[in-house]
């Protein structure tokens, strides 16, 4: 057990990816707030909105992939259910969110500083917390040894513990640089779908739009099963992240230039 080797770079690497993860939707906040003069109450809508549809998507899981469905005999079958029901409920949601409570603000500003929010809540929460907490973890079982964790558990379950200990380890400062980058491009992603569902309730033929929103959501979400499979490494998906983040990016740029300033 204490073969374990815990580098600082390592340690250094998460922490840096959840510092950037946490601070990133503030400071695209303040300097939209700054250049556009776009209140904040859309990124409250878009975080508001962003955890419905989470908390939504956490009951559709548990009924639709739980440990008895059938969709978990099939790996593509499981990733391509679970970025549908990411895709339709999270554009959902903005769809939800441009048309009630934001219904007035008719302002391309407001798509932008909408995404921030949608985004800023699912990184603090997702990847920021559990940045730190993997920091947590390893700078435990650099200091105290990893007895701190495994201490009175049963054998198989002190096991587990050390196999998930050992994975984060192995992780070096690179990969967590990686990781920064696609949550830094997921950002861009976000704002680009907000941007194409604004835009979309602007056009009397709206669902076409809005139906390539969530077709390119679903998308992104399943980027990650090539990973899964063992045909991309983790800094492959990245950089694929990165790509398409770009092209969606300026797909949204495109039609953000068409939409009214007021």
């Amino acid at each position: 057990m204490d073969s374990i080797n815990i580098s600082g770079s390592t340690i250094l690497g998460y922490g840096i990816t959840g510092v950037v993860s946490v601070l990133l939707p503030f400071v695209l906040a303040v300097i939209w707030k700054r250049t556009t003069d776009e209140k904040y109450f859309a990124a409250f809508v878009g975080a508001f909105g962003f955890f419905c549809a989470a908390t939504v998507r956490i009951l559709l899981r548990a009924m639709l992939l739980g440990k008895s469905s059938p969709l978990r005999q099939s790996p593509f079958a499981f990733y391509l259910t679970n970025a549908l029901i990411s895709g339709i409920l999270e554009e959902t949601a903005r769809l939800l969110c441009f048309r009630y409570p934001l219904k007035n603000r008719t302002s391309r500003s407001v798509s932008v500083m909408h995404g921030i929010g949608h985004d800023g809540f699912e990184s603090i929460t997702v990847i920021g917390i559990s940045s730190f907490q993997y920091v947590s973890y390893l700078s435990t079982a650099k200091s105290l040894g990893i007895e701190a964790f495994t201490k009175g558990l049963p054998k198989e379950e002190a096991q587990n513990v050390v196999e998930g200990i050992a994975s984060l380890a192995g992780n070096g400062f690179f990969h967590s640089l990686f990781v920064t980058l696609g949550a830094v491009s997921g950002t861009a992603l976000h704002i680009a779908l907000s941007v194409l569902v604004f835009a979309a309730l602007q056009q009397f033929d709206w669902k076409k739009l809005f139906l390539l929103a969530v077709g390119l959501h679903t998308l992104a979400d399943i980027l990650p099963y090539f990973e899964h499979i063992g045909l991309i490494p983790t800094e492959g998906v990245v950089i694929l992240d990165i790509v398409f983040a770009a092209a969606v990016g300026w797909i949204a740029y495109k039609k953000y230039q068409e939409l009214p300033y007021v």
